[in-house]
Order: C-alpha cells, then sequence, then structure tokens
C-alpha cells in the first residue's frame, strides 16, 4: 500500500460516475484525496482561489458548457500564469474518436486518455507509470 497521500480532483457533470470514481480510487491501493466537481467552470473557479493544485485530475470529455479538453487547456493557461504546477491528467470518455486524441496533445502536462469506465486495476497502473 501507497502511504503518500495523493490530491485528485474528478471533474465530470455526472454524480453516479463521481461514485465510481470514487471506488477506483479506494481500490487502487493509493492513498487519494478526492475533491469533486461536476462543473469544469466550478473547477476552474477553484483553481483560482487555491494555492497548490491537486498532483491528478480526472476529466469527462463530454460536458455541457466546456469540453474536457478545454478546461485541461483553462487550467495550463492558469497554471504558466501562477507558477503552480500542472497537474497529471486522466481525459475519460465514451468513445475515443480520432480528433479527441489530436485535440488532447494540446496539453503540454502528462496525459492518458481513457475509455468509461475507469477501474480500480486501470488507475493503479496508470498512477504508477505516471510516477
Amino acid at each position: 500500500m501507497d502511504t503518500v497521500s495523493r490530491k485528485v480532483w474528478l471533474v465530470d457533470d455526472d454524480a453516479d460516475e463521481h461514485f465510481l470514481l470514487g471506488r477506483a480510487l479506494k481500490r487502487s491501493g493509493f492513498a487519494f484525496e478526492q475533491r469533486s466537481f461536476l462543473s469544469p467552470i466550478e473547477a476552474l473557479y477553484v483553481a483560482q482561489s487555491e494555492s497548490h493544485l491537486p498532483d491528478w485530475v480526472i476529466v469527462d470529455m463530454n460536458m455541457p458548457g466546456m469540453d474536457g479538453i478545454a478546461f485541461l487547456s483553462k487550467l495550463e493557461e492558469h497554471c504558466l500564469r501562477t507558477a503552480k504546477t500542472l497537474p497529471k491528467a486522466i481525459l475519460l470518455s465514451s468513445i475515443l474518436p480520432h480528433n479527441i486524441q489530436e485535440r488532447a496533445r494540446s496539453y503540454t502536462g502528462s496525459l492518458s486518455l481513457q475509455e468509461k469506465p475507469l477501474g480500480a486495476e486501470q488507475l493503479k497502473i496508470l498512477v504508477q507509470e505516471a510516477q
């Protein structure tokens, strides 16, 4: 069991997905401090007021008002302006068409594209690979 605590933000407009991802985080064997946002705009607002951003953001690709890539782009702009550390990101989608993969390449931080649902074993592998 990993004793290092990692801060994770879940950004998804589906409350059920927050529950499922929360379970996957617990089952992964890593210690996570989880914060959930139903809106990417809310998460960006909080990012502006936090002195430290999370270690990880798990973001849904398809959300009303702002998709996951647009959210990551705005978060990256904020980090560049404020010299905050850019979180590692996992972008989730029901399907991962080619255009999503192309657009996601603009994120300069560590990014993994994953299909929903993201299970505990997948999450464990992603975290280990990113260390």
